[in-house]
């Protein structure tokens, strides 16, 4: 299925979640761990047979939730991929922090669109309160609302991601349901203190 995660290299991925989470506690001697430990073919996907809590895909109901958006795209390239989450991220963080708002939750990359050559996104961070839309910047706040959804917790590195979407594909597919928008991640845990084989991401995937 078209949601399956084909837009994102594991190490670049890292690299630019980590960076995140190093912004957010403005430590500065951390980022050259982040890279190192973040080297392609250091880490290898997990060849496990038992799934861990949350791994078995559910259907939920998701909260509504306001979210700080800049829509990026870039070629389906995983290293221009992540270098266009870092630069959104980037921006995202100088509107929230010019104007004092308080993040509410994990950064998250919703999926607008993959054609043949590009990947669409928005790149998104959870926060308390509504704002207002700056043209400068790009970045919105808006209200997401209440939405029926498939979500499954992948445990492990980045590189293991692609097996959590052939199980939620799999689960969308023996229940009848349809996909009713773009999928979306929630970076759960900062790889720059969490090793790869605990390392959360959350995975939804809006059905009707």
């Amino acid at each position: 299925m078209w949601m399956r995660r084909v837009f994102a290299g594991a190490a670049a991925l890292s690299i630019i979640t980590g960076a995140f989470w190093l912004a957010q506690r403005n430590d500065l001697s951390a980022p050259a761990t982040a890279e190192a430990a973040a080297q392609p073919g250091t880490v290898e996907a997990p060849q496990r047979i038992a799934l861990r809590p949350g791994e078995a895909p559910v259907l939920i109901n998701v909260e509504p939730q306001y979210v700080a958006l800049i829509g990026a795209s870039a070629p389906r390239n995983p290293s221009a991929v992540a270098q266009a989450q870092g630069a959104a991220y980037a921006k995202i963080t100088a509107y929230l922090e010019a104007r004092g708002i308080q993040m509410a939750g994990a950064p998250m990359m919703i999926t607008t669109k993959i054609d043949k050559t590009r990947v669409h996104f928005d790149a998104g961070i959870p926060v308390a309160a509504d704002g207002a839309y700056d043209p400068g910047t790009g970045v919105r706040i808006v209200a997401r609302p209440a939405i029926k959804a498939v979500k499954v917790v992948n445990t492990g590195p980045y590189e293991s991601l692609d097996a959590a979407y052939s199980r939620l594909d799999a689960y969308v597919a023996a229940n009848g349901l349809e996909p009713n928008g773009g999928p979306w991640e929630s970076y759960v845990d900062d790889p720059t203190l969490t090793a790869p084989d605990p390392l959360r991401t959350e995975i939804f995937v809006p059905v009707r």
